[in-house]
């Protein structure tokens, strides 16, 4: 790339652009490569194929693949751990702050908190927020 920059002597804008890029390209590199093994951890793995099983008229399509949830969590960088071990007893509360996990997963995973948190807030939710908005996704 830098190469045929040179060759067809792009303006500096034009470089700048495309250096921005390839270092949003690393980065995305990096947190995909901590991404798969925290997911493969957690759910089940996207790409073994389940066995087709033959559906009648009235069976519809699962709503959500494991490949779709891997998917769905690449493309938002959304991370979600299971439900509280009582969360099945008659007298569980929830807490009055959803729990984060994201330290407990940076310190399985190698990942620096610090940075995910900052991801998380100045990133994703407001991109969540957006889809909310324009109705991309609906909450049920």
């Amino acid at each position: 790339m830098k190469k045929w920059m040179d060759m067809a002597n792009a303006p500096q804008e034009f470089r700048e652009r495309i250096e921005r890029l390839e270092r949003n390209f690393e980065v995305s590199t990096v947190i995909f490569k901590k991404f798969e093994p925290i997911f493969l951890d957690i759910f089940q793995n996207p790409y073994e194929e389940l066995p087709k099983l033959p559906r009648s008229r009235k069976q519809r399509r699962l709503p959500c693949s494991a490949k779709d949830l891997f998917n769905f969590c690449w493309t938002l960088f959304v991370y979600t751990k299971g439900l509280p071990c009582d969360f099945h007893a008659a007298d569980f509360r929830a807490a009055a702050e959803p729990p984060c996990i994201l330290a407990v997963l940076c310190d399985l995973h190698d990942g620096l908190t610090v940075e995910a948190k900052g991801i998380k807030e100045h990133y994703f939710k407001p991109y969540i927020a957006k889809l909310l908005d324009k109705k991309v996704l609906r909450v049920e």
